[in-house]
């Protein structure tokens, strides 16, 4: 049986690509995480990771484990937090899915706050956009996401899933003065022609 502690520092390279990130989010020096990395490679019988430039990248087995890895934490947490619930206090990990603007905004006030009225609570915050959060709230990876949604696009959510609105956000149009000035006097329909950049809202970025 794999040793989780050495799963998850597999996982979190995965998303940080370096072993210093890895050090530093775990508090024990580089030496240590690539020793016990190697450890892993030897119980596992195969590569898990290779270089590429100053960051390091899975293998396809390496892959493989980490999807694994993500269920069992996932379980081991869901575990944790049933058999904290049969007491009087409130313990174990919240796991929250958030986009990058709303960190700061909606996510780090809710952590801190659930930090403050319950001790015994972890909050591990993860960035990931809507169309990476959604599912991974369904696989029972993560137990939360803030995401977001444009009206125009908007989905309906997998089954078993639910949602609680928070609030509209409304979108900025910033453009040259002649494309400013057009869609002043006759909508955004007068740019429809035109390039646009906008934030992803799913697996391609919008345009146009």
């Amino acid at each position: 049986m794999y040793d989780i502690r050495r799963l998850i520092l597999l996982r979190d390279l995965a998303e940080h690509t370096t072993m210093t990130a890895v050090s530093e989010l775990h508090g024990i020096t580089t030496s240590a995480v690539s020793q016990q990395l190697r450890i892993l490679e030897d119980e596992v019988g195969a590569v898990l990771t290779r270089r590429e430039g100053r960051v390091l990248r899975l293998t396809h087995a390496g892959r493989v484990l980490v999807d694994h890895t993500s269920r069992v934490v996932a379980a081991l947490e869901e575990a944790e937090s049933a058999v904290a619930a049969t007491g009087e206090s409130v313990t174990g990990v919240l796991t929250l899915a958030t986009f990058q603007t709303a960190l700061t905004r909606l996510a780090l006030p809710v952590a801190a706050r659930l930090g403050r009225e319950h001790l015994g609570l972890r909050v591990r915050l993860i960035d990931a956009m809507p169309v990476n959060s959604v599912p991974a709230v369904r696989q029972q990876e993560v137990d939360l996401a803030i995401t977001y949604t444009y009206s125009f696009r908007a989905r309906d959510l997998p089954a078993g899933l639910a949602s609680e609105f928070l609030f509209d956000d409304p979108l900025v149009l910033l453009a040259p003065t002649p494309l400013r000035e057009r869609a002043r006097q006759h909508g955004l329909g007068a740019v429809a022609d035109v390039d646009w950049i906008a934030a992803s809202d799913g697996p391609r970025p919008s345009c146009r």
